[in-house]
């Protein structure tokens, strides 16, 4: 049985007459970057994710290079980062010549750790970008505290969490200075080509980022700072504007089907349950740390119902309350009469927040990545591929590790819970059109693996 790792087709064909008529608009509009599709892409999204202030960019990577830009990042400062994480994190830090400080991460959730975080902030530390790493959030509690505390800007690389909702009901990307989100294929939302997002509630922030992002602009043709062409593309706006409304049932399916991959593992002996940071006789797969470990018995759990791609998200109307972008038309009004006003079917993330979570313990997970570690990662994935299981390992060299970061001189021995998940983690499938069936092919191959 072939599984691939990600399956675009599926929700393609469930959408497209929208996604059709949505490019084919702006085909016959001639608005192909920024403009009127950009502008109410960035109502609705803000209204989504519950923030002031989004502006479309060119993609994940260039949002956090123009979140750097804006705090005033350059030579001389160093901005703290989880050694763990995709390249842009520290890359974009490195491109305006400051020091990316390499701390390691939690054995749970991958995500920054808290105490090394505190102790590695110095006289010239300018910010922290804590990663909400394969759809979970990061602890953003004691981050802010600190911060708030010694002086420093907070970027979130929300990357891989949009719509993640943090304990206190806020969604990533909004609860720091500066949000970074992206839309590249693989994401839960993705575009059809590069794409990304900054948010802010900072109105200073705000009006920076978004002369900054044409190069310092304004009005046209006169430069008041040095920027870069960060500007999103229309089309893209428009591909997301129609997968908007579907972002949360999309997730609450990968949310299921990781629910069904835990108990499929419990019931194979595989695992004694999520949150495990250690290889025994019970655990041989260590399965994603997760908020659901808090919910009743997983042996349970089905995802007969995950939602498909062409079915509503939510009937409910977006949260109110939220503040319009200052250059975008408010809903249901369009700078050009050719683009549909905002969907009224766009939910808020906490709509379909999952009612038995202790209310103590809302940092929900979107599994962008399902990832388990075993101790013989490279001869399993060589097995699953034989059973034509794709998979994938996110990620296989620590920042610390990588040649272009040896100038840095990073110590090789500080990173202990970095270099094993590097050494141990496998992606496995998780999109939201996968069948049971398939997940179980999946599990049943890796017990398999392990009675040889």
């Amino acid at each position: 049985m072939k599984v691939p790792l990600l399956d675009l087709h599926p929700q393609y064909l469930a959408l497209k007459s929208e996604l059709d008529a949505a490019v084919l608009r702006v085909a016959a509009s001639q608005h192909f970057i920024l403009g009127p599709e950009v502008e109410v892409f960035e109502k609705e999204i803000a209204e989504y994710i519950g923030v002031k202030y989004a502006l479309g960019v060119s993609s994940g990577t260039d949002a956090l290079l123009l979140a750097l830009m804006a705090i005033g990042v350059g030579p001389g400062d160093e901005v703290i980062v989880p050694t763990f994480s995709f390249f842009a994190t520290a890359g974009a830090v490195s491109r305006l010549n400051a020091k990316p400080v390499f701390v390691d991460i939690d054995p749970k959730s991958f995500n920054i750790s808290i105490p090394l975080f505190q102790h590695s902030i110095h006289s010239h530390t300018k910010a922290v970008i804590p990663v909400h790493l394969f759809g979970q959030s990061a602890d953003m509690d004691p981050v802010m505290t600190i911060a708030r505390e010694r002086g420093i800007k907070v970027i979130e690389d929300a990357a891989q969490a949009i719509g993640v909702q943090y304990k206190d009901g806020r969604q990533v990307g909004t609860i720091g200075d500066i949000g970074c989100f992206s839309f590249f294929p693989s994401k839960n939302l993705g575009g059809y080509g590069d794409g990304g997002l900054v948010t802010t509630n900072d109105p200073d922030l705000y009006e920076m980022m978004k002369y900054q992002r044409v190069h310092g602009m304004h009005p046209k043709y006169y430069h008041k700072m040095i920027g870069g062409n960060f500007r999103l593309d229309a089309l893209q706006a428009a591909v997301l504007r129609v997968k908007l409304p579907h972002l949360n049932s999309w997730s609450e399916g990968r949310k299921n089907n990781a629910e069904l991959y835990n108990s499929l593992f419990l019931k194979a002996g595989l695992s004694a349950g999520p949150g495990r940071t250690a290889f025994d006789r019970q655990n041989r797969v260590l399965l994603p740390d997760s908020i659901y470990s808090n919910t009743p018995s997983l042996s349970s759990t089905s995802n007969s119902n995950t939602p498909q791609s062409g079915s509503p998200s939510n009937s409910n109307p977006p949260k109110s309350g939220s503040t319009p972008n200052s250059n975008t038309p408010s809903l249901g009004t369009s700078k050009d009469s050719n683009i549909p006003s905002s969907h009224s079917t766009i939910p808020s993330a906490s709509t379909t927040q999952n009612s038995t979570i202790p209310s103590s313990d809302l940092r929900s997970h979107i599994y962008n990545q399902y990832v388990i570690r075993v101790e013989k990662r490279d001869a399993l994935r060589d097995f699953l591929a034989k059973q034509e299981i794709a998979t994938e390992i996110y990620y296989p060299v620590p920042f610390h590790r990588q040649e272009c970061f040896a100038y840095l001189k990073p110590s090789q021995t500080a990173f202990p819970v970095a270099d094993s998940v590097a050494e141990h983690s496998l992606a496995l499938p998780i999109f939201p059109e996968l069948k049971e069936h398939q997940i179980a092919f999946v599990v049943e191959s890796i017990a398999q693996f392990f009675r040889q």
